[in-house]
């Protein structure tokens, strides 16, 4: 999933977690790291459920650098998955 942002912005991002049959399905928790455009990696916490196999989770501060941004969920309990994702942030004329 790549979606432009600005600098600034604090987006959410949702994964979906499904099973060995493809269905959508809930594991015992989802947890969250990132990687920022200067490499930089840091545990993100939790992410939440807001339907069967949906979860979400929000950056804790808004995006400070230009460049791809990733993003890891690991779900782990019962349903063992893992998924991940680019955030793109736009350069800025701006200060």
């Amino acid at each position: 999933m790549s979606t432009p942002y600005d600098i600034g912005d604090q987006p959410t991002v949702t994964a979906t977690i499904r099973n060995l049959a493809g269905t959508l399905a809930d594991p015992t928790a989802v947890a969250v790291a990132y990687i920022d455009p200067s490499g930089n990696e840091t545990t993100g916490g939790s992410a939440s459920s807001d339907s069967t196999g949906v979860w979400t989770w929000t950056f804790p501060s808004p995006l400070d650098e230009s460049g791809v941004w990733k993003v890891r969920f690991v779900a782990s309990g019962d349903l063992v998955a893992a998924e991940e994702m680019t955030v793109r942030v736009g350069d800025t004329d701006f200060s």
